[in-house]
């Protein structure tokens, strides 16, 4: 048995205690104190990157949560209000964005059938249960699948949202959350079985071997150059930058940093031009051509260099039906 204690003033966290009935007890300073079965605990979201959130205060001066809309907007009333009309929903896309905004629809009264072309749920949170630093934010796709379900909403697998799909169930409302796809550079060799693209590597973890060289030192690709070092390899990390991780946090980079510093070797200033079987062949910022190989030679290449938003899988849905739509960017703004 667990027990869930309020801070006192703290409307948000009462108010996740007053769903499950009045307190067992109080402590004597006056705070409630709730004693939480596991079915409770199921409802619990847990936080993760908390420096995430500090890092939204420095930027702007509120309180932000990644995992709660609410947190930092108490006071304009943003709880879920039943919807004057009742709608048939259709979701595509089970990644983070399409199970929270099912489970919302669901809330308000509306009837959600969500559609997943893959088996598993998830999108591109299934790709950070290889991280063991990171898998908190997989377990994240369970939890909004588990109050999904628990809303009331149809969740449909290996089922593709087509034109001719919409046209067949024929919603109210269709919301489309297909989430990105990889943003493949035109680098020769890429395409060759010895590359692994970062989101797939819980796929493919058995191609990975001692030694290895990440394209692409963003935060993705960082965080995956230090999970290898922690696991042994001798890993290397391109970046055509002269800096790494520009898109972490203000709060998270400094840390993430004193990590590559532990695991990685780190080539800045060098742009990727070739994969080879014996190495990298990379282009300095003079324009010299150097190739790591040797004692820098590798046996996989993973690389990560950003993503594109699914637009192609979008306009054709657009397209091909004359139904209203929202995207999901677009659909968080509203109310159904």
């Amino acid at each position: 048995m667990l027990f869930l204690v309020t801070e006192r003033g703290s409307k948000s966290r009462q108010h996740s205690m007053h769903q499950w009935g009045a307190c067992d007890t109080v402590r004597p300073d006056g705070v409630p104190v709730k004693a939480l079965t596991e079915e409770m605990l199921q409802d619990i979201v847990a936080s993760y990157g908390k420096t995430a959130a500090l890092a939204k205060r420095v930027a702007t001066s509120t309180r932000r949560c990644t995992v709660n809309p609410l947190i930092g907007r108490e006071i304009e009333g943003g709880e879920v209000q039943p919807a004057p009309v009742k709608k048939k929903v259709l979701v595509a896309g089970s990644g983070p964005g399409g199970l929270y905004v099912a489970y919302t629809a669901a809330k308000r009264g509306h009837q959600v059938i969500l559609c997943e072309k893959e088996a598993e749920l998830g999108g591109i949170l299934k790709s950070e249960q290889a991280l063991p630093f990171k898998r908190e934010m997989y377990e994240l796709s369970n939890t909004y699948a588990l109050f999904a379900r628990n809303a009331g909403v149809e969740i449909r697998t290996s089922v593709e949202v087509t034109p001719e799909y919409v046209e067949k169930e024929s919603p109210d409302a269709l919301i489309v959350a297909v989430g990105s796809q990889p943003l493949v550079p035109p680098i020769k060799g890429l395409d060759g079985d010895n590359v692994v693209i970062v989101n797939n590597y819980y796929l493919e973890k058995e191609k990975v071997t001692d030694q290895v060289v990440v394209f692409g030192g963003g935060l993705a690709g960082c965080e995956c150059a230090i999970h290898l070092g922690q696991e042994g390899k001798q890993v290397h990390l391109v970046e055509m930058r002269t800096e790494l991780a520009p898109d972490a946090n203000v709060r998270h980079r400094p840390l993430l940093l004193k990590e590559i510093e532990k695991y990685v070797t780190v080539h800045t200033g060098c742009r990727g031009l070739e994969v080879r079987p014996d190495g990298v062949l990379c282009e300095t910022e003079d324009n010299q051509q150097i190739r790591k190989e040797d004692k820098r030679r590798a046996d996989n290449y993973r690389y990560y260099t950003g993503r594109i938003w699914g637009m192609s899988v979008s306009f054709d849905l657009a397209l091909n039906t004359e139904l209203g739509m929202e995207y999901i960017e677009e659909c968080i703004q509203k109310a159904l």
